[in-house]
């Protein structure tokens, strides 16, 4: 059982990051057609890569809570959350351009402590919500949905709250790259190797 609840942990982790980044890409596609900036400033595509990470995490969590109850998301979560938050921030930091006396395993504990503060901070914005996405036409624009929460934070924080077709964008891009990784499968299929 081991090794299944390994392998099985190890595929919902790359899902999730799977999921994170292609959801990101998404909105840096479109960023220059949507707000006229030729180029995504840095602290936008920080936000949006966040984001995008958190909102997977709980969307996972959300999922494993359905499949398996509050045992299986705490040990899914456990067993997830920290190792895709160091796989996505390894992403980004590449280590190419490190100065000579830089520690790169501490900025990497380190980072990955505060995304972990970022991303339990999310955690509890959406979990605020009821759903994950709604099918009414003004879904994108509702934050009593998760998808709708994250289109309105990351809007706010690139300060574009008034850019209707971004926040659009962005709850698209999300439920895209859920599906796309099939981050509901996976969930479920740790659970069924947890039973």
């Amino acid at each position: 059982m081991a090794d299944s609840w390994e392998q099985a942990v190890d595929a919902l982790r790359l899902a999730v990051v799977a999921a994170a980044v292609s959801g990101a890409a998404s909105i840096y596609d479109e960023w220059a057609t949507l707000t006229g900036e030729y180029r995504m400033p840095v602290d936008s595509s920080r936000a949006v890569r966040f984001e995008m990470l958190a909102v997977c995490l709980h969307a996972m969590n959300r999922f494993a809570l359905a499949a398996g109850g509050p045992e299986a998301r705490a040990a899914i979560q456990d067993a997830v959350t920290q190792g895709a938050i160091k796989e996505a921030l390894a992403g980004v930091s590449g280590g190419s351009d490190a100065h000579v006396g830089f520690d790169a395993a501490e900025w990497q504990e380190w980072m990955t402590e505060d995304m972990m503060l970022l991303v339990n901070a999310a955690d509890k914005d959406y979990t605020l919500c009821g759903e994950l996405a709604s099918n009414s036409g003004l879904a994108p624009f509702r934050s009593d949905t998760v998808f709708g929460k994250l289109a309105s934070r990351i809007t706010r924080q690139v300060g574009r709250e008034e850019l209707m077709p971004l926040r659009l964008a962005i709850w698209n891009s999300a439920l895209v790259a859920l599906n796309r990784a099939r981050l509901k499968e996976q969930v479920e299929e740790v659970c069924r190797v947890l039973r």
